[in-house]
Order: structure tokens, then C-alpha cells, then sequence
């Protein structure tokens, strides 16, 4: 635990998946590194202890394939697995900020959207989104400007936005006891 105290920088974890649909089964690999600092070279710094909060998220549905568990990376590179996963998840990783890391992990538009629109995490659900907004600006800036009136929004998009606005209007009913006479 010293470590995170004696060794600069902000460590990366990587996350991959590989799913085998055959045995149901989910492995998920973790590795870590931190970058080189002023006075400490990236191949001194040894592996932390790191608390990866991880779900996993039917991408069909959204519903909760693999509720929150706690995984401790301790090594470089770690490998953790799971059974009885029936189809290919999206992965919600670093639930309610468990470690102060940057993350690298692949995940598509279509990935983001759901977390945006179904991730149990509020958190991941703000960061997916955040994601989101980041690559829809990047994209309408590289249009050029005869284009961007033109520019539909994906309906995907549309669509995750409204599961998050209505999901939030039930909530606040039932924080209110108020009855919803409409939705979206």
C-alpha cells in the first residue's frame, strides 16, 4: 500500500475481455503500469495494489449480467474469470470510482450508449456519457460546416437519452410519492 505514496504518477489499467459463448464463461484481464516520472523511470515502479470495481451489462438488454464485484490488482497483469455469463457483456469497470487510475479499455459507440443508458453506476453511467459527447464533438468538428446543419443525430443516442430522462422521472416520483401521468 505504501507504494501508491513513494511512487509518482497516475498508473494506467488496461482492461480486455474475451468471452467464450461455448462455456459461458468471461475472462477479463487487467494489467497496470505508471508512466515514467521526473527522478523515477516507468521500469522501477513496481505493480499497486488496485481495487477495479467491475459489472457486467447484457448489450442486448442492458440488463445486469455480473453485479459489481471487487477485483484486486496486485500484479502487473492479471487474468480473472467468470461463469455462468450467457452472452457477450459490455463491461462497466471502476464502479463508483474505486481507484484513482486512468483507464484504457476499447469500448464502441454502441458500448458507451448502453452503459449511458442501463449502467447500474451512476458514475459510469456520467463517464460513458462523457465519452460519448467527446467523440460526437470530434466527429461534427471534422465536418465540414456546409455539412454539420445536415447532421442527424444517431438514434441510438436519442434513444439513451431518453431511457436516462425517463428512468430519472421515475425516480423522482417515487422520491416524491407523485404519481407520472406521462412519459417521454
Amino acid at each position: 500500500m505504501d507504494r501508491w505514496y513513494s511512487q509518482a504518477g497516475t498508473p494506467v489499467v488496461t482492461v480486455t475481455q474475451l468471452f467464450d459463448s461455448s462455456t459461458s464463461r468471461l475472462t477479463l484481464t487487467l494489467s497496470q503500469h505508471t508512466p515514467s516520472t521526473p527522478g523515477q523511470l516507468q521500469d522501477d515502479k513496481k505493480p499497486l495494489l488496485i481495487p477495479v470495481v467491475v459489472g457486467a451489462l447484457d448489450r442486448t438488454t442492458g440488463e445486469e449480467l455480473l453485479p459489481s464485484t471487487v477485483l484486486q490488482l496486485k500484479e502487473a497483469t492479471q487474468s480473472f474469470e467468470f461463469e455462468g455469463i450467457r452472452s457477450e457483456p459490455v463491461l462497466s469497470v471502476l464502479r463508483d470510482f474505486s481507484a484513482p487510475v486512468k483507464l484504457s479499455i476499447a469500448q464502441s459507440d454502441d458500448d458507451l450508449l448502453l452503459l449511458m443508458a442501463f449502467d447500474t453506476d451512476s458514475f459510469n453511467r456520467w463517464d460513458a456519457s462523457n465519452r460519448y459527447f467527446i467523440r460526437l464533438v470530434l466527429t461534427l468538428s471534422a465536418l465540414p460546416a456546409a455539412d454539420i446543419d445536415a447532421f442527424k443525430l444517431p438514434e441510438m443516442f436519442v434513444d439513451a437519452i431518453r431511457t436516462v430522462l425517463v428512468s430519472a422521472k421515475v425516480r423522482a416520483d417515487l422520491l416524491t410519492c407523485t404519481p407520472s401521468s406521462s412519459f417521454l
